[in-house]
């Protein structure tokens, strides 16, 4: 297919809500700064909602070091897709980065998300590295400075515990905690976080020996 039309055809997905597809045929008709307007309203959705890390790891390749740097979303969802991958060095340098970087050009409450997002993203990678003690003090901690955050990142951080909590056997911690986080992200529609909050349902039970409980868990995950 021709430049112009994977281009019109990019954005004609853009317009109809299909942001994954317009993306990769803005980047397919070399229109990388299209793409990259597109990931920067949109990232976030993308790695913490709908979880396409294996999507944002392609995309990585596609966006030069001066669009990451000039495009905190874009920096974020790299970074959270790092810490899904077990390549914490390569996270850690992109949060750093983004930190030493001047937002002042930004208004006071994007300059706020930014930071939530940042203090989130450190937060569960302390747990997929198995600092789980640490994670569990940066999780507790972001829930009372972000009590405001919207409800796709408290999903994301409710569900980190819920996994803390299976992980540390502190069964009655998740019993409470797993009703909120279901809520939250059932309300946020929040793909991912769900798929997290039935492994750490049924890391639970096997946990404690319930092998019934937790074959009922995964065959509910799986519909």
């Amino acid at each position: 297919m021709k430049p112009n039309l994977l281009a019109r055809a990019a954005q004609w997905q853009r317009q109809n809500n299909n942001i994954r597809d317009s993306i990769n045929l803005s980047l397919r008709a070399g229109e990388n700064e299209s793409a990259a307007d597109v990931a920067s309203e949109n990232m976030m959705d993308i790695a913490l909602r709908e979880g396409e890390i294996d999507q944002i790891q392609f995309w990585q390749g596609s966006f030069s070091a001066a669009v990451i740097s000039g495009s905190p979303t874009i920096a974020l969802g790299l970074a959270w897709a790092q810490i899904f991958s077990h390549d914490h060095r390569r996270a850690s340098g992109l949060l750093a980065d983004l930190r030493a970087t001047e937002l002042s050009g930004l208004d006071q409450q994007v300059r706020r998300q930014i930071e939530c997002w940042c203090d989130l993203i450190e937060a569960i990678g302390e747990a997929t590295g198995d600092n789980l003690s640490e994670s569990r003090r940066q999780c507790e901690a972001w829930m009372k400075v972000y009590n405001e955050a919207d409800l796709v990142s408290k999903g994301a951080v409710l569900t980190c515990l819920c996994f803390l909590a299976a992980s540390e056997h502190r069964f009655g911690d998740l019993r409470t905690l797993s009703l909120e986080t279901s809520s939250v992200n059932n309300i946020a529609d929040h793909h991912y976080a769900l798929g997290w909050l039935y492994g750490a349902m049924i890391l639970a039970e096997l946990s404690r020996g319930d092998m019934r409980a937790g074959a009922a868990l995964l065959k509910k995950s799986a519909r």
